[in-house]
């Protein structure tokens, strides 16, 4: 076995270990608390995520290691763990299985292995991007982005609106109006299926690094393009948040970039 195949099987490990922390508090009537962000977090963010990391530095000692809930343990590491225990607290805490487990491996600043865990639904998807092999599989099946290369035939995904700057909104509502379809919902979910063909667009913003560093691979592996907003490529940052837009092709891509980038 290859060391990325050891590897990607070792993030698979971690996804199973957080199952088992998060899904026995899903539903349970959970207590959240509010951090300095306004975000929400609970026992089962911290949890899971202090599991993980003790498996890593158990397994992989010399790795750093970047989280949401535990910040970032990766000085001097070439080889980075990049871990968000549950993307989608607010989902997880209201009920909606929608939330994630989110997991990449980075090597030299570029996210290799990632990985989108939806335990309450059952649905895993896995991918690799290195030079000599790149995959992506949803629950063992391989996937491959949709051909839709016209905007306003698009179908689009966005988590919300509403909580952004007054530009960042406006750009968003402006690309929301020029796709074909637009759905609300979906958090890291949304990448997984433009991943798998479902959907043609997904965009977000004010996302850190655990955020959109493990929907890279996967993303890019089934054939699709990610960036920021204004097209670079995205990287590891541990106190960077930026704007995120995944699409199925290219020249989708470009349109969406220009929608984004229109002076109004």
């Amino acid at each position: 076995m290859s060391e990325i195949e050891q590897l990607m099987n070792f993030a698979q490990q971690l996804s199973t270990h957080a199952r088992e922390i998060t899904l026995p508090h899903f539903r349970s009537g959970i207590h959240s608390n509010t951090k300095a962000d306004d975000s929400p977090v609970t026992i089962a963010d911290r949890d899971c995520e202090a599991a993980m990391r003790t498996l890593i530095a158990d397994t992989y000692p010399t790795h750093g290691v970047v989280g949401e809930e535990y910040g970032d343990d990766s000085a001097n590491c070439s080889d980075v763990w990049v871990l968000d225990p549950i993307d989608g607290t607010r989902s997880f805490i209201t009920g909606s299985r929608q939330y994630c487990t989110l997991i990449a491996f980075v090597r030299d600043g570029i996210a290799q292995i990632g990985l989108i865990d939806m335990p309450a639904e059952n649905e895993c998807w896995l991918a690799c991007d290195v030079s000599d092999k790149q995959s992506v599989t949803l629950n063992g099946k391989p996937c491959v982005t949709s051909t839709c290369h016209k905007l306003s035939e698009s179908s689009l995904v966005t988590t919300t609106l509403g909580v952004a700057d007054n530009a960042c909104e406006a750009a968003a509502k402006r690309l929301c109006r020029s796709a074909g379809q637009m759905r609300l919902g979906g958090d890291a979910s949304a990448y997984g299926c433009v991943a798998s063909g479902y959907a043609d667009i997904a965009v977000d913003y004010k996302m850190a690094c655990h955020d959109y560093l493990p929907l890279v691979p996967i993303v890019r592996a089934a054939g699709g393009v990610i960036s920021d907003w204004q097209g670079e490529t995205l990287q590891l940052s541990s106190t960077h948040r930026t704007e995120v837009l995944a699409s199925a092709t290219i020249d989708l891509h470009q349109q969406a970039l220009s929608t984004l980038n229109m002076q109004k």
